[in-house]
Protein backbone atom coordinates (compact mmCIF):
# COMPACT_ATOMS: atom_id res chain seq x y z
CA UNK A 1 0.00 0.00 0.00
CA UNK A 2 1.30 3.19 -0.93
CA UNK A 3 0.07 5.78 1.18
CA UNK A 4 1.96 8.80 0.09
CA UNK A 5 0.62 8.27 -3.09
CA UNK A 6 -2.73 8.40 -2.17
CA UNK A 7 -2.25 11.25 -0.77
CA UNK A 8 -0.84 12.66 -3.72
CA UNK A 9 -3.65 11.94 -5.96
CA UNK A 10 -6.21 13.32 -3.04
CA UNK A 11 -3.99 17.07 -2.90
CA UNK A 12 -2.82 17.26 -6.52
CA UNK A 13 -5.70 19.14 -8.25
CA UNK A 14 -6.33 21.25 -4.75
CA UNK A 15 -4.92 25.21 -4.50
CA UNK A 16 -4.92 25.28 -0.86
CA UNK A 17 -4.14 22.68 1.78
CA UNK A 18 -4.95 22.83 5.71
CA UNK A 19 -3.83 20.42 8.30
CA UNK A 20 -2.45 20.01 11.63
CA UNK A 21 0.69 21.91 12.52
CA UNK A 22 3.84 19.61 12.97
CA UNK A 23 6.29 20.79 14.82
CA UNK A 24 9.43 19.47 17.21
CA UNK A 25 7.13 19.05 20.43
CA UNK A 26 5.49 16.18 18.46
CA UNK A 27 8.66 14.54 18.52
CA UNK A 28 9.08 12.63 21.65
CA UNK A 29 5.59 11.22 21.15
CA UNK A 30 6.30 9.73 17.92
CA UNK A 31 9.31 8.90 19.19
CA UNK A 32 7.58 6.60 22.27
CA UNK A 33 4.83 5.09 19.85
CA UNK A 34 7.63 3.90 16.86
CA UNK A 35 9.80 2.47 19.56
CA UNK A 36 7.22 0.34 21.09
CA UNK A 37 6.94 2.42 24.28
CA UNK A 38 3.50 4.31 23.75
CA UNK A 39 0.38 2.65 22.79
CA UNK A 40 -1.64 4.42 19.46
CA UNK A 41 -4.70 5.18 21.55
CA UNK A 42 -2.07 7.01 24.26
CA UNK A 43 0.01 8.63 21.03
CA UNK A 44 -3.24 10.19 19.74
CA UNK A 45 -4.80 11.35 23.44
CA UNK A 46 -1.01 12.59 23.74
CA UNK A 47 -1.23 14.40 19.98
CA UNK A 48 -5.00 16.42 20.80
CA UNK A 49 -2.71 17.52 23.88
CA UNK A 50 -0.58 19.68 22.22
CA UNK A 51 -3.00 21.85 20.54
CA UNK A 52 -0.93 22.71 17.46
CA UNK A 53 -3.28 24.42 15.42
CA UNK A 54 -3.32 24.88 11.83
CA UNK A 55 -1.20 25.32 9.25
CA UNK A 56 -1.94 26.41 5.42
CA UNK A 57 -0.21 25.70 2.01
CA UNK A 58 -0.63 27.57 -0.53
CA UNK A 59 -0.12 25.08 -3.71
CA UNK A 60 -0.55 27.82 -6.97
CA UNK A 61 0.39 30.54 -8.22
CA UNK A 62 -3.31 31.15 -8.05
CA UNK A 63 -3.75 30.61 -4.65
CA UNK A 64 -1.03 33.21 -3.57
CA UNK A 65 -2.09 35.85 -5.61
CA UNK A 66 -2.08 38.89 -3.48
CA UNK A 67 -5.07 39.91 -4.41
CA UNK A 68 -7.33 36.54 -2.84
CA UNK A 69 -5.03 37.29 0.84
CA UNK A 70 -4.99 40.41 2.96
CA UNK A 71 -2.05 40.72 5.54
CA UNK A 72 -3.42 42.45 8.93
CA UNK A 73 -0.58 43.42 10.49
CA UNK A 74 3.20 42.40 10.34
CA UNK A 75 5.53 43.25 13.17
CA UNK A 76 9.07 42.31 14.52
CA UNK A 77 9.02 40.86 17.87
CA UNK A 78 10.92 42.86 20.52
CA UNK A 79 13.45 41.09 22.49
CA UNK A 80 11.14 40.79 25.79
CA UNK A 81 8.39 38.52 23.46
CA UNK A 82 10.82 36.84 22.02
CA UNK A 83 12.18 35.82 25.40
CA UNK A 84 8.30 35.59 26.94
CA UNK A 85 7.97 33.20 23.50
CA UNK A 86 10.93 30.86 24.33
CA UNK A 87 9.82 30.79 28.10
CA UNK A 88 6.31 29.72 26.93
CA UNK A 89 7.66 27.07 24.43
CA UNK A 90 9.80 25.70 27.61
CA UNK A 91 6.54 25.50 29.84
CA UNK A 92 4.75 23.79 27.37
CA UNK A 93 6.94 21.40 26.46
CA UNK A 94 6.95 20.41 30.50
CA UNK A 95 3.43 20.00 30.51
CA UNK A 96 3.65 17.85 27.15
CA UNK A 97 5.77 15.38 28.98
CA UNK A 98 4.23 15.25 32.11
CA UNK A 99 0.77 14.71 30.27
CA UNK A 100 2.99 12.22 28.51
CA UNK A 101 3.49 10.69 31.62
CA UNK A 102 -0.02 10.36 32.99
CA UNK A 103 -1.37 8.94 29.19
CA UNK A 104 1.22 6.32 29.60
CA UNK A 105 0.00 5.01 32.71
CA UNK A 106 -3.63 5.26 32.03
CA UNK A 107 -3.04 3.04 28.98
CA UNK A 108 -0.67 0.92 30.30
CA UNK A 109 -2.27 -2.57 31.08
CA UNK A 110 -5.35 -1.65 28.22
CA UNK A 111 -5.87 -4.37 26.19
CA UNK A 112 -8.37 -2.29 23.94
CA UNK A 113 -5.02 -0.47 22.63
CA UNK A 114 -1.98 -1.80 20.18
CA UNK A 115 1.55 -0.57 19.85
CA UNK A 116 3.55 0.01 16.42
CA UNK A 117 4.81 -3.47 15.93
CA UNK A 118 1.42 -5.20 16.24
CA UNK A 119 -0.08 -2.59 13.78
CA UNK A 120 2.83 -3.26 11.49
CA UNK A 121 2.17 -7.03 11.44
CA UNK A 122 -1.50 -7.08 11.83
CA UNK A 123 -0.87 -4.88 8.08
CA UNK A 124 1.70 -7.76 6.56
CA UNK A 125 -0.57 -10.39 7.85
CA UNK A 126 -3.62 -8.59 5.44
CA UNK A 127 -0.86 -7.92 2.89
CA UNK A 128 -0.52 -12.17 2.07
Amino acid sequence: MDFRGGRHRITAEKRVIIGTIADDSMIPTLTEFFRGDLSDLAMLECLRFTKLGNQYVLKTEEACDCRHLKIISARKLNAQEIKYAIAQTQQRRDRMSSELDRIRRKYRRSTQTKYFDEIIEEWADNQA
